[in-house]
């Protein structure tokens, strides 16, 4: 009877402690619990060029998500970065048109082996102007997708440059259903391309959503619960 009457209580504590991570993740303020990060393996975990942040030069773009600024080289959710990006560039000539372009030079995941093809992910080509220091979308010739690293930590870069307003970007074979094998210094020659006058560089981690997260707890409470039921089933039978 003791027994019993231990492993009941041991029943309940799970089904509670289930419950109550379950609740919590579902309906915590999204700003207390946005998404769960998966760390990155070690092997991923190689050194990673920061010049774009730790060189002067070029000026530094001001990027934003969301009303809130970015460090450069900050780690950001990409539940963070969702949205188009606002960007300035305090050195703006007003009404001068630039070209920026986002990229993720780590796909498929940072660190690859040599026979692994490493290659630029084009995320956001457009047109721009400047107003005031700010960089007005005047023209999207690919429009904005957000971070998605399949693996490891990614780093995504911003490049501006000086744009003809009568010329059309050549993006070769890129578009917004092929946005991958995109090189940068082929794009730059390609449209004859001066140095950036203005980069930026955030970081993103391959991380599972938390309705993902939810929908594995739920399932693990489901699956404990037909389990406790078949347990009790066989043993009212035995007896």
């Amino acid at each position: 009877m003791l027994a019993r009457l231990a492993v009941g209580d041991l029943i309940l504590s799970i089904r509670c402690r289930f419950l109550r991570v379950l609740i919590l993740t579902l309906f915590l303020p999204r700003g207390c619990l946005q998404n769960v990060s998966v760390s990155p393996h070690p092997r991923d975990q190689c050194f990673q060029d920061n010049e774009l942040c730790d060189l002067p030069a070029p000026t530094k773009l001001v990027v934003s998500f969301g009303g809130r600024r970015l460090q450069c080289n900050e780690v950001v959710s990409r539940d963070d970065a969702m949205d188009v990006p606002e960007v300035c560039y305090v050195d703006a000539k007003e009404s001068q048109p630039y070209l920026l372009i986002m990229i993720d030079p780590d796909a498929p995941f940072p660190c690859a082996p040599p026979d692994v093809t490493m290659e630029h992910i084009l995320h956001y080509v457009v047109i721009v102007t400047g107003i005031k220091g700010v960089l007005v979308p005047e023209r999207n010739m690919l429009n904005y997708h957000p971070p998605a690293p399949p693996r490891g930590i990614h780093r995504y870069q911003f490049y501006l440059f000086p744009w003809e307003e009568s010329h059309i970007p050549d993006l070769d074979y890129n578009s917004p259903s092929q946005r991958s094998g995109f090189n940068l210094t082929v794009f730059e020659n390609a449209n004859k391309l001066r140095q950036p006058v203005a980069v930026f560089q955030f970081r993103s981690l391959h991380h599972v959503s938390i309705y993902l997260y939810s929908l594995l707890l739920l399932v693990s409470f489901l699956l404990f619960e037909a389990i406790v039921g078949l347990t009790g089933y066989v043993a009212s039978c035995i007896q």
